[in-house]
């Protein structure tokens, strides 16, 4: 499964929306490594997302970035 590239906000509904489905079916109590390019940008900064972002990021974080980061 890939990430749709910007522009294509339709398909990006339905990826993030069958990615969270299937996020949903993971037991809780295991851990969930998800690799590959989902086409955002975290940004730099931690800012509201301290569990979830390291600090290792660049740059400034893009709409996609903030679902990324949402979807951890």
């Amino acid at each position: 499964m890939y990430a749709p590239q910007a522009g294509r906000e339709e398909d990006k509904e339905k990826f993030w929306a069958k990615l969270m489905r299937e996020i949903d079916r993971i037991p809780k109590d295991e851990r969930i490594l998800l690799a590959g390019d989902l086409n955002g940008h975290v940004g730099s900064t931690s800012s509201g997302y301290e569990g979830m972002h390291g600090g290792f990021g660049f740059g400034e974080r893009n709409e996609e970035g903030e679902r990324i980061l949402e979807a951890a």
